[in-house]
């Protein structure tokens, strides 16, 4: 007896830079990953470098020599919303709660000419079903083909 194949998912995860004040879209990094938590963990990592990239810290060796001058509060800051997300413990596991049922996920930010966008989506893959368990705490939807009112037909 064959067994049905059902697409399984994939999640491509991206991120890129939309200038404000045009419609070119560059696209900074891109990841397929296989599982929701896969995905969740690179949004995550690329969140800190992202963050790290717009606002580097000038304790670094490459800054030692750079003429560095402090930002007024009214300043936007990108770099702050990515790092308090990429550290949230929560949100991490909201958006791999998202991911596993079949969500997408988009967080974006700010600056004065520029605006950043990380995010995983799901994809169809036509290998056989096979189920990644969703992450503790998230609540999937039973299989196809399952439930109390179904009839195996002879």
């Amino acid at each position: 007896m064959r067994t049905p194949t059902q697409p399984t998912l994939a999640y491509r995860c991206e991120t890129t830079a939309t200038a404000l004040f045009s419609t070119r879209e560059i696209l900074l990094a891109a990841y397929r990953a296989t599982t929701p938590r896969l995905a969740a963990r690179w949004l995550r990592a690329e969140a800190d470098r992202l963050a790290g990239l717009l606002d580097p810290d000038p304790t670094t060796p490459a800054l030692r020599n750079a003429p560095l001058f402090r930002a007024t509060s009214a300043v936007p800051r990108p770099a702050g919303g990515l790092r308090a997300w990429a550290r949230d413990a929560d949100a991490y596991a909201r958006t791999q709660c998202a991911l596993a049922a079949g969500d997408a996920f988009l967080l974006t930010v700010t600056d004065y000419d520029a605006r950043y966008a990380i995010a995983a989506s799901p994809l169809p893959t036509s290998h056989p079903a096979q189920r990644n368990p969703a992450p503790a705490g998230c609540h999937s939807p039973p299989p196809a083909g399952a439930g109390r009112h179904r009839r195996t037909i002879r």
